[in-house]
C-alpha cells in the first residue's frame, strides 16, 4: 500500500481519487485473490454439496448485496468526505470535520444496533402485518433512545468537542449540522 501511495504523491497530483485508490487497492486486490482461491478450492472438492459452487456463490451474492452494498456506499462516502476536506484544506480542517463525524458515527451506532438486532427476528416472521408492526416499534424505540442523546449533543456540542482540545470547539457548526439531520436518518 505504501509504495502506491508514494507513487501517487510523487508522480501525480494529490487529490481524493488518487489517495483513495492508493489506499484501497491492497484491500481490493486481496479480496479478489481470496475469492479466486476459495472458488479454486471449492471446485477441487467432489460431492453433491459443492458441485454447483458458482451457483451457490451467486445465490449468496444476491442475498447479501442488500446488506453490504449500502454499507460500502456509506463507508466510501464518509472516507471520501474526510479525504476531500484534507486535500482541499489543511490537516486541522480535516480534524475539525473528522471529530464531529466520528461522534456522529457513535450516535448512529446506537440507533443502528437496535435495528440490526431485530433483523433476524423480522426475517423469521411470515406475516407481513406483524413484520411491519415490529419494524415500526423498533424504529420508534431507536428514535426514542437516540434522539434525547442527540438533543443533548446539539445543545452542548461545543463543550463536547472541546474535550478533545480547545481548537476542536471550532467544529461546533459541523457537529450541529450533522446532528440536525439525525432524526431523519433514523427513518431512512
Amino acid at each position: 500500500r505504501f509504495p502506491l501511495l508514494v507513487f501517487y504523491f510523487y508522480f501525480d497530483e494529490l487529490n481524493e481519487i488518487n489517495i483513495s485508490w492508493a489506499y484501497s487497492i491492497f484491500y481490493v486486490t486481496s479480496s479478489i485473490i481470496l475469492i479466486i482461491f476459495v472458488v479454486y478450492c471449492l471446485n477441487k472438492i467432489k460431492g453433491s454439496a459443492i458441485i454447483d459452487c458458482i451457483k451457490n456463490i451467486k445465490i449468496i451474492f444476491k442475498a447479501s448485496i442488500v446488506r453490504w452494498f449500502p454499507t460500502l456506499i456509506g463507508i466510501l462516502g464518509s472516507r471520501l468526505g474526510i479525504l476531500a476536506v484534507f486535500s482541499n484544506g489543511t490537516s486541522s480542517d480535516a480534524g475539525l470535520y473528522f471529530i464531529p463525524y466520528a461522534l456522529f458515527g457513535i450516535l448512529m451506532l446506537l440507533s443502528t444496533s437496535i435495528t440490526q438486532i431485530i433483523h433476524p427476528v423480522l426475517s423469521g416472521l411470515s406475516d407481513k402485518k406483524i413484520q411491519e408492526d415490529l419494524l415500526r416499534k423498533t424504529i420508534k424505540v431507536s428514535f426514542l433512545v437516540s434522539t434525547p442523546i442527540a438533543s443533548i449533543m446539539i445543545f452542548y456540542s461545543r463543550p463536547i468537542l472541546e474535550m478533545f482540545g480547545k481548537d476542536f470547539g471550532l467544529g461546533n457548526d459541523i457537529f450541529i449540522m450533522l446532528l440536525a439531520g439525525f432524526p431523519l436518518l433514523i427513518f431512512s
